[in-house]
């Protein structure tokens, strides 16, 4: 999306209906609008490709619960985040980046939903490990304090879902989740 005006809620509303960058006018620097474009178009083809090879999974695993990441650093918030969303989802939970990126080196995710504001490694670093270490994984970045500057950090990086104070409504984080896993082609098994 390329907008003349820009500000928080745009930009959020732009990821929230599945555009692939946020790009501002005036634009000054053609060779990073074009990069920008290319990236952009990249990322829409892995997500065409992703749902064209979900579409072939054999059907008998069609009734896998998707599998999500959650990380985030207080214990109560963490648990209360993953019981819910493992009402629907296999959910494991993670305190930190560190810990994270242990889980994501030994089993595959879906989804990683992420705190930005992590002690240590940070969710958007939590989250472009996980894109480097599982290219079909979606991410939903989320934090307690938005900023404009925040949701550009999460287009920059291509994160599927982003949400401010998710623990005070679970039904729209279930809703984040569930969107970038569709985002992404569904359930990826591997």
């Amino acid at each position: 999306m390329i907008t003349g005006y820009s500000s928080y809620d745009s930009a959020v509303e732009a990821l929230d209906i599945g555009a692939q960058d946020y790009i501002e006018k005036p634009i000054r620097d053609v060779d990073a609008l074009r990069f920008r474009i290319r990236r952009a178009l990249s990322r829409r083809d892995e997500q065409l490709a992703r749902a064209q090879a979900t579409a072939r999974v054999d059907k008998k695993r069609l009734g896998e619960k998707g599998r999500i990441l959650v990380v985030e650093m207080e214990g109560s918030r963490r648990e209360i985040i993953a019981e819910f969303l493992g009402r629907t989802f296999s959910v494991k939970a993670a305190a930190d980046g560190d810990e994270a990126l242990a889980l994501l080196q030994k089993e595959h995710y879906d989804v990683v939903l992420a705190d930005r504001n992590l002690p240590g490694m940070s969710g958007l670093r939590v989250i472009e490990q996980a894109q480097r270490l599982l290219p079909h994984c979606a991410s939903v970045l989320y934090t307690a304090y938005p900023s404009y500057e925040t949701i550009k950090e999460a287009f920059e990086l291509g994160v599927d879902g982003y949400l401010a104070r998710p623990s005070e409504d679970l039904k729209a984080l279930a809703e984040k989740v569930a969107g970038a896993l569709r985002s992404r082609g569904g359930i990826l098994l591997g």
